[in-house]
């Protein structure tokens, strides 16, 4: 965090206001032919290895000169930056084999030349493959503190946030030594703790974070247009009601399923809404719903987690719901409630998909296993779950503002990312974000062993396989992580 006494930085970087549209322009064929081709991979290549050779001959140098020329390198790429120009190549090669010397004194870690190759292919704004134990962390981090010291605002959105926490820990000595402010987004923060995150020159936060203070920065008025200077007011004054910094340059990892498997995802903002009569209705349709028999009455889609009923489905509906008045005579909308009923019935499993705690329905993440408190399914949805689970209903909730990941990750002036698995999402990247993808061979080959699959007749035979197999993995001095589809397996587990 800020130390004491720090002034927070008051540069507004304005979001794209207007998404670019991937193929509008001939230079946009340009770019991914260069890459498609093999020509910008060839020359990421040649300046790594110069970067790691330059990055040698540093190594005579002090603490107090390497910081010095770090420094002194930033005010002047900083300036370049400020003026919208590009920095001179070199100058700016220079200085990550400075940044990369800093690595190696205070991480330990000297980056080889495929780590300088990804960190090069993220700041050229590309999407890099690069497999898991070859130091994308750490490649991350070079690119990052390269944003940093030419005077950019980055964040880095992680899959989790423990680690957020953990990332910008580790990396803490090396932006330390390039004078750059770090720090994680906390979750639980109050929106002052927001401030002083976001006042850090590197932020590493959750997408899901960072889109919700997006979102509840712009219905308090922030803005990259006419609205600018009331922006750049509310944050001189620190505590209004704008905690970011707009959206500058971003790094995500684990970029396949941040920004394409989960990314047509909204991300919504809503506020209570008393309606007596709704949740009544939601009670209604829960137990109506136990009449309708799967293939006859209706039938699921598990992709999309939609119910549609069949010609006899809708007849028996109206016929069951006849007697009922209010809004159960609305056709629409009776399909709707016992809709999501059937959804939260059979779609939606305690213990995978939400757990119960202090009587209330409280969702987990399905791509991280963590819970998240105070978040609530939407159109009803989460009113049908609550309702099959036997607890206190709370409020229909009404959408104030929302947006979907894909539209956001779209307003940042630069974007990058990275992850071990890109394979077939390539020209998906490229047509929606502009991303060309870079794959990054592994330093040294691959050792993994994936054994050919197992099985078996029973659960339980499976489960004794497993167990079996993890205690032989732990005598022989292996760490062993166990991923499981459901929270009630883990206590099996330990047990």
């Amino acid at each position: 965090m800020n130390a004491p006494g720090t002034q927070r930085a008051l540069r507004w970087y304005p979001p794209r206001e207007e998404l670019p549209v991937t193929g509008e322009r001939w230079s946009d064929w340009r770019r991914w032919l260069v890459f498609k081709l093999g020509i910008a991979a060839a020359n990421i290549r040649r300046e790594a290895r110069a970067v790691v050779v330059e990055a040698q001959a540093h190594q005579h140098l002090s603490d107090p000169q390497l910081a010095q020329r770090l420094l002194a390198q930033s005010e002047t790429l900083s300036r370049a930056w400020r003026r919208g120009v590009p920095a001179e190549r070199k100058q700016f090669l220079s200085t990550l084999s400075l940044v990369c010397e800093g690595a190696g004194r205070r991480l330990g870690m000297r980056p080889y030349p495929v780590q300088v190759r990804a960190a090069l292919g993220l700041l050229a704004g590309c999407a890099v493959q690069m497999k898991a134990g070859e130091g994308k962390t750490l490649s991350v981090a070079l690119a990052a503190a390269m944003h940093g010291l030419s005077g950019r605002h980055c964040h880095i959105v992680t899959a989790n946030d423990y680690l957020a926490g953990r990332d910008v820990e580790l990396m803490r000595p090396l932006y330390d030594l390039c004078r750059l402010r770090a720090a994680a987004l906390d979750p639980e923060s109050d929106p002052d703790e927001r401030i002083d995150c976001y006042s850090n020159d590197l932020v590493y936060a959750t997408g899901k974070e960072l889109l919700a203070d997006f979102l509840r920065d712009r219905l308090g008025g922030a803005s990259s247009g006419t609205g600018a200077l009331r922006t750049l007011r509310s944050m001189q004054i620190g505590k209004g009601s704008v905690v970011m910094r707009g959206l500058d340059a971003a790094i995500v990892d684990e970029a396949d399923s941040v920004l394409i498997d989960e990314a047509t995802t909204p991300l919504i903002i809503s506020s209570g809404e008393g309606n007596e009569m709704l949740i009544e209705a939601v009670k209604v349709a829960r137990d109506l719903c136990d009449d309708l028999v799967e293939g006859q009455h209706y039938k699921i889609d598990q992709r999309f987690r939609d119910v549609k009923f069949t010609d006899e489905g809708f007849e028996f509906i109206e016929e069951i719901t006849r007697h009922l008045p209010g809004l159960w005579r609305s056709e629409a909308r009776r399909e709707d409630l016992l809709g999501q009923a059937v959804v939260a019935r059979d779609l939606f499993e305690r213990d995978r998909h939400y757990i119960i705690q202090d009587d209330e329905v409280v969702i987990v993440d399905e791509n991280t296993g963590r819970t998240m408190p105070g978040r609530s399914w939407s159109y009803g949805l989460h009113q049908a779950v609550e309702a099959r689970a036997g607890v206190e209903m709370t409020e229909p909730a009404r959408t104030i503002a929302r947006m979907s990941f894909q539209d956001f990750y779209a307003r940042y002036q630069h974007l990058s990312g990275a992850s071990g698995t890109l394979q077939g999402v390539g020209f998906e990247l490229w047509r929606t974000y502009g991303l060309p993808s870079v794959v990054v061979p592994p330093r040294l080959p691959n050792r993994l062993r994936v054994p050919r699959p197992r099985h078996f007749a029973s659960w339980d035979a499976k489960f004794a396989a497993l167990i079996d197999t993890t205690v032989a993995l732990q005598q022989a001095g292996n760490a062993v992580l166990v991923g499981t589809r459901r929270i009630s397996e883990i206590g099996r587990a330990h047990v």
